[in-house]
This record gives C-alpha cells, structure tokens and sequence, in this order.
C-alpha cells in the first residue's frame, strides 16, 4: 500500500529541510486511484492531511482523485499562488474522510479552475469554506470566477456549497451548469448573495434532496442595507434555460423571500415528486 510518494528521513535530507516541497514542473495531468494508506508526498517529518500542502504542481490541468482515505483537504493554506494556477478541471470520486475542498485564502488558488466533480465523499461538509478569508480593500474580488460547471453526487453529509462568503466577493459569476443529486442533508443551494452571482446558470437540476426546503435561502441583511433594497436588487438567474426539480419532499417554494426568478430564458422545465411545492417565491 503506497504511503508517499517520496520517502525520506528529515533528519538526513537536507533537501527535505530546507525546501520542504516538491515541485513537478512538467506535470499536466495527475491522477490518485486506489490509495487507501496514502498519507504524504514526502515523509519530511510531519505527516499532512491535506493533498496539495507538500507539493507544487505548476503545469497542472487536471486533477483526479479517487478512493483517497486518509487525506481531509486538497488544499492548505500556506500554498504558493503559482502551485494550481493552471488547474482547469478536479473529480474527487468516493475519498471518504475529505471535509473541505478548499478554505479561507487558499480558495485564490483555484482562479483557473472550470470544472469540479464530487461524487460519493462521505464526509464532505462544505466544498469552499470562507471563513477567515482576507478582504483588504471596497472593490468587489471575483473568486471561483471561471468555473462552468460543478457536480454533485451523493453527498450525504455536505450543508453547504460555499460558506461565509463576506461582502466584497463574488462568487461563481460564470457558473452554467449545476448537478446536484442526492445530497440528503442540503436544506438550500445558495444563500441570497452568492445567487445574485450566479448570472450566467443555464442548467440547474437538483433529485433526490430529502431535505431541500428552499433553492435560494435566507440571509441576513447586512448593516445598512434595507430589507427593500437587498429584494429590489435581487433579479435572480436571468440566463436560467433548464431548470429540473425532482423528488424534494421538502421544498415549499424557489425561493421564500421577495426574490424576482427570471424565467424568460426557460425553455425546459420539470417539477416532479415535490409534494409541498405551491408556487415559486412569494411574488408568483
């Protein structure tokens, strides 16, 4: 059962010591499949549950990981900018201790990334976690800004897709296609703000979500901002073609507040299996 990638005592190693880090330079693609015991990419002393913390992957595009059990992350916080910064697609298949993909700073990281599978991590709690992140100045950061298309399979204990997202990012503005399936313990997709960034959704299809009550939920008005000013600003997925909704025994309505949902796209729509579904928001 492979452990690491490269083995090496720290106390010997003075490369190990004084760089800390692998670097693949050439590297495109790089795939993990199977590797149950895998723990490191190099024995330098301290064993790390993040992937990507011991390693730098300049060149790298895609990313495949399947049945990785001892690791919780992808990625850690003290990365270089340069270590994924051409990384285009990831699939996490069936790695059953992951957490998180990403947190805080180490989600700027990922600015390339376009396309993101995540079938069957068990664990899985939140896929981009926000909080601690740095916000230095008033202009809007567009983070996760070039990713198309996200999947979402059989995740049972996942509660969110992004979390304490502060005011000041936006988030997934380029966002086509979302694939959600399964994913028991989901109450809602998307907080207020983050769906006011989702201007480019064409696809969105959410079965077999127990505990879906709502796609878009509430969110707290933030400070100085009026309750008739957070609804009148909200125009929410206005390239929205393909909307799917199927067997949520809990779903009451899109979206429970005053939020306007632009259907003039739609040319596909299904509702099935939604028993307490009435009506779409509170508008209509």
């Amino acid at each position: 059962m492979l452990e690491e990638v490269v083995s090496a005592d720290a106390q010997e190693n003075e490369d190990a010591k004084t760089y800390g880090r692998l670097k693949f330079p050439k590297l495109k693609e790089v795939n993990f499949e199977n590797l149950r015991r895998f723990k490191s990419f190099t024995s330098s002393g301290v064993v790390s549950q993040t992937l990507f913390n011991q390693v730098n992957f300049p060149n790298m595009e895609e990313s495949n990981v399947f049945h990785l059990d001892c690791i919780v992350k992808l990625l850690g916080k003290e990365m270089s900018i340069t270590s994924l910064h051409k990384l285009t697609t990831m699939s996490l298949y069936d790695c059953v201790e992951f957490l998180t993909i990403a947190e805080s700073d180490s989600i700027q990281l990922l600015h390339n990334l376009e396309k993101i599978y995540v079938v069957r991590c068990n664990a899985l709690k939140v896929l981009f976690d926000f909080e601690g992140i740095k916000v230095t100045n008033d202009a809007e950061i567009d983070m996760l800004g070039r990713l198309t298309t996200l999947w979402m399979f059989s995740l049972p204990e996942v509660v969110n897709i992004t979390k304490m997202v502060p005011k000041g990012i936006r988030v997934f503005q380029h966002l086509t296609k979302l694939i959600v399936l399964n994913c028991k313990s989901l109450k809602y997709l998307f907080s207020p703000s983050t769906a006011n960034s989702l201007v480019a959704l064409q696809v969105l299809h959410v079965s077999d979500c127990k505990s879906i009550e709502e796609i878009v939920g509430k969110e707290e008005k933030q400070e100085g901002t009026s309750e008739i000013e957070i609804v009148e600003r909200m125009n929410l997925f206005p390239m929205l073609c393909d909307l799917l909704l199927v067997n949520l025994p809990r779903i009451q309505m899109f979206c429970s507040q005053n939020y306007y949902l632009s259907l003039h796209s739609t040319t596909s729509l299904t509702i099935r299996h939604c028993p307490m579904m009435k009506k779409f928001s509170p508008l209509y």
